[in-house]
């Protein structure tokens, strides 16, 4: 079960976007997502990694052309019944992205 709570308030602060991953699980044919985030627009500041696994109904919009940043992320519990869907993650303030997800790690923050 993850820390839903401690894992927001992090997602409040960090919210300049680094870098997106999306790759895909060749034997179970899951897609999973790595989200990079920073404090601030100066990208030598710490990171905060995020790996997300099993992704569905991924949605990003106004993604690039510059500093992108995703103001208010927000993970919520699902229980719509399906078994692969655990949890969501939306953009409550400007929905620039929104996927469900089985399950999240957190990798770094250095």
């Amino acid at each position: 079960m993850i820390e839903i709570e401690s894992l927001n308030e992090k997602l409040i602060v960090y919210n300049c976007v680094y870098s997106i991953h999306l790759d895909v699980d060749v034997d179970t044919l899951q897609y999973n997502l790595l989200l990079t985030l920073t404090e601030s627009e100066d990208f030598y500041t710490p990171k905060f990694q995020l790996h997300f696994l099993d992704i569905s109904d991924l949605k990003v919009a106004d993604v690039g052309g510059g500093l992108t940043q995703f103001m208010h992320l927000q993970i919520n519990s699902v229980n719509d019944g399906l078994e692969r869907n655990s949890y969501r993650l939306i953009d409550c303030e400007e929905n620039k992205v929104s996927f469900n997800f089985y399950d999240v790690k957190e990798l770094l923050e250095n």
